[in-house]
């Protein structure tokens, strides 16, 4: 979070950017077993969601995959 938190200050500065998070299907389909894995991957969504609401405003987009 802390070195997301510098790039989008430095991206807000530019005016222009993008965010990239690399999660995993499990964060959306969770399987037996799976379930702080799946915890972990569905908060990097939240996260990534959450900062391209914040920052839409300021030419810099968040996106995961």
């Amino acid at each position: 979070m802390k070195t997301v938190q510098i790039a989008a200050r430095k991206l807000v500065e530019k005016g222009s950017g993008k965010i990239f998070f690399m999660s995993s299907l499990s964060g959306t389909l969770a399987s037996p077993y799976g379930g702080p894995y799946a915890a972990t991957k569905h908060a990097i969504e939240a996260i990534a969601h959450t900062l391209q609401l914040e920052l839409q405003g300021f030419g810099v987009k968040s996106c995961h995959h």
